[in-house]
């Protein structure tokens, strides 16, 4: 099975505000500074947790060291499409080229309904470099070297309560961040980008961090669980 890796700090890495500069923001460290590593997810957590949408389905799974998005989607398709992805034109589940899984129930002579499963990988803590998983306040906090520069951290969070998960990234609005404690904040310009690295020390402004809601997006949200790895 071929994973697929999203940038997870795509939103908080990059926006712009407005006509202004282009915003990144990261951390100068994993946060929450003070925080222990974990070695993976609490055994409570771990399971499917799923959500219906129009068209489609999803589920993320989560075990001890990762945490990945089943996605689920079907369509009316022509013979030719399934020759371009290396699908044999027969009934039943099979494997394409790319990887992705097909399940295959001829509809005519030329047209089939096609469901297809590609699987993404959100988090693996046994990848290199290896992310930082650590817990604050009810939510784990991914930590991993920003993609454009790896002397900063980018930082995601989820929460699981009751069995609903929350995914959320940090919000490039630089309203928003400079409304942070100053001595958290530091700031530059360079080649047309406003850079914001954030360095929260004390548990008041790691508190301020994780506490400020509109300093995160939510980009997920998963609600009601099948739990099946205790």
């Amino acid at each position: 099975m071929k994973a697929h890796y999203y940038l997870l700090g795509y939103l908080a890495l990059a926006a712009c505000d407005g006509q202004g500069p282009r915003v990144v923001v990261s951390f100068d460290q994993p946060f929450p500074a003070t925080a222990p590593d974990l070695a993976g997810f609490l055994p409570r957590h771990r399971g499917r947790y799923s959500k219906q949408l129009n068209d489609s389905a999803r589920a993320l799974i989560i075990n001890d060291k990762c945490l990945v998005e089943s996605h689920i989607e079907s369509a009316l398709l022509p013979g030719a499409w399934l020759d371009s992805v290396g699908v044999p034109r027969q009934l039943g589940s099979h494997r394409g080229r790319n990887g992705h899984s097909y399940q295959v129930r001829k509809l005519a002579a030329d047209s089939f309904r096609v469901q297809v499963e590609v699987y993404d990988t959100l988090v693996d803590l046994s990848s290199q470099p290896v992310p930082k998983l650590r817990r604050h306040r009810a939510w784990y906090y991914v930590s991993r070297p920003a993609t454009e520069d790896s002397a900063t951290w980018e930082v995601q969070r989820i929460r699981i309560i009751d069995g609903q998960v929350s995914i959320q990234l940090l919000n490039p609005d630089s309203l928003r961040i400079r409304a942070l404690d100053p001595s958290t904040v530091q700031q530059r310009r360079k080649a047309g980008q406003l850079i914001f690295t954030l360095a929260p020390r004390s548990r008041r402004a790691i508190w301020q961090v994780s506490s400020y809601d509109g300093l995160w997006i939510g980009v997920n949200e998963y609600i009601g669980s099948v739990l099946t790895d205790k």
